[in-house]
């Protein structure tokens, strides 16, 4: 009996036993392979900021409980606030991100910010608030929240290159071809230089000539910045 009110005590006292990380978690300076290993398996990357040596209970079970319930869907980063000289420390962009979750969620730890592994956008988050007020639900409402997002613009398309058979017939030494100006006439000739300004061209007699790029039609502007 005196064994276990000892035992009892001891644990209402909040000294900490080491939680156990998860295998496969990456140190908060392992974001970038984080990032990398997100992107290949097709996850979300869980940055989890908590202490795991700390004395608090309610900060003890909300970070298992974040581990235990995000281990198989995310790719976990553990910033440990007490042993930052073991786990390292985020980038100083990804870190300052980190804030918005602070501030909306809480600050107590632990303290979760979900980031796309394709553009670094915070995506969602979470602290011990949500996850004591719904043990159940939290993660859920964390993972409505990424479905609602909206989902970041595509990267605007380049401009198409031209094929290779496309330039080749082109540009090829000796190939003629039909060049029109800005007023609609035409010529053949062979295309020999150019620089920003002016065209080098080869007549069908053999003639060399000099003429404004600005003269050249659209079109043959840009055959002429195929060619260069």
């Amino acid at each position: 009996m005196i064994i276990r009110t000892f035992l009892v005590g001891l644990l209402l006292s909040g000294v900490a036993t080491a939680q156990k990380v998860p295998k496969g978690t990456f140190n908060a300076s392992q974001y970038a392979e984080a990032k990398a290993e997100a992107a290949e398996e097709g996850k979300n990357i869980a940055v989890i900021y908590t202490e795991i040596d700390s004395s608090c209970p309610k900060c003890r079970y909300g970070t298992e409980t974040a581990f235990k319930d995000m281990r198989s869907s995310y790719v976990l980063v553990l910033e440990d606030k007490g042993a930052k000289s073991e786990t390292g420390t985020l980038p100083q962009d990804i870190k300052q991100k980190t804030y918005v979750t602070y501030k909306e969620k809480g600050n107590f730890i632990p303290i979760i910010t979900v980031f796309s592994p394709d553009t670094d956008t915070v995506l969602s988050g979470a602290s011990y608030d949500q996850i004591s007020a719904d043990e159940r639900k939290w993660l859920k409402n964390v993972e409505a929240e990424i479905e609602a997002k909206p989902s970041e613009p595509a990267p605007k398309e380049t401009e198409e290159a031209p094929s290779k058979e496309t330039a080749e017939t082109v540009c090829e030494t000796g190939g003629l071809r039909e060049w029109t100006d800005v007023r609609g006439r035409t010529m053949k000739a062979e295309f020999v230089h150019a620089d920003d300004m002016k065209v080098t061209f080869k007549l069908e007699s053999g003639k060399v000539i000099e003429l404004p790029l600005s003269k050249l039609s659209d079109e043959s502007q840009a055959a002429v910045k195929e060619c260069r």
